[in-house]
């Protein structure tokens, strides 16, 4: 019998996912419940390589849930303990860069009833929100090395860890899909919108909210205006919700366009 290798991630806001999920790999399942995530591997086939996509595979999935519910999180470094087959068990602390930031508050939605014709259906909001979060992280691993989305995604976060820079950052996911064809808002626009949340307009309406605005989160910092206000909590959501509409549109535009 082997040794196993146990990697312990501890990170918060411990209800980041709301529920228990799990993350599936090939060679083992990431365990994820109440602030803790588990993965344990056999050690004969355990190296720096699994480990770091253990850590990836694991980020991809907060990425996921950070796209619909615009929260920052905590993931330290795990905590590694080899579990010998006698019950010895030897620790470790695998050394990581780390990400740290203050957790905006989140809103969360009334569980609404509906009847039907057959009786009464129950919708369950946190549940359909959890599903699409999990369904844009499988995405996030499918398509992990494009570089366009990485960006895209490096952005969303630091929109949340800096906002007084918000809409800067959020300005630049719409930079980098514009990079991403060839400079070309027309390309860029038509290739949107094969998501149907995707309208055209909102193309010009994030512009307008980060860039042409006398607002302090905004791209001009004082440069172009003489008086800067803070931005509306209404501006703000419409910013969010239109980067999150194109971060969506460009992972559907990835598993359309990838080759079979």
């Amino acid at each position: 019998m082997s040794s196993v290798v146990v990697l312990e991630w501890k990170f918060s806001p411990p209800d980041y996912f709301e529920k228990p999920t799990e993350v599936k790999l090939d060679y083992t399942t990431i365990i994820i419940d109440n602030g803790n995530a588990e993965a344990r591997i056999d050690s004969a086939i355990y190296d720096p390589s699994k480990r770091a996509a253990l850590r990836d595979a694991l980020t991809d999935e907060f990425l996921g849930f950070q796209v619909n519910n615009h929260k920052a999180y905590d993931l330290p470094s795990p905590t590694v303990t080899i579990v010998h087959p006698d019950g010895r068990k030897d620790y470790s602390l695998e050394i990581e860069s780390t990400q740290t930031e203050t957790i905006p508050h989140s809103i969360d939605f009334i569980r609404t009833i509906h009847t039907t014709e057959g009786g009464i259906v129950v919708e369950d909001p946190q549940r359909d929100r959890i599903e699409k979060s999990k369904g844009i992280a499988a995405l996030i691993r499918k398509h992990h090395d494009d570089e366009v989305l990485r960006l895209l995604l490096i952005n969303n976060d630091a929109s949340m860890r800096n906002p007084n820079y918000e809409l800067v950052h959020l300005y630049k996911i719409r930079d980098d899909l514009k990079e991403k064809f060839g400079g070309n808002k027309k390309e860029a626009i038509d290739a949107l919108k094969i998501s149907e949340d995707w309208n055209p307009k909102d193309w010009d309406r994030l512009g307008k909210l980060c860039n042409g605005l006398p607002l302090r989160q905004g791209r001009h910092g004082g440069k172009k205006y003489e008086e800067l206000r803070d931005a509306s909590d209404a501006e703000l959501s419409d910013a969010r919700r239109i980067a999150k509409v194109m971060i969506k549109a460009y992972l559907q535009y990835l598993d359309m366009t990838a080759p079979k």
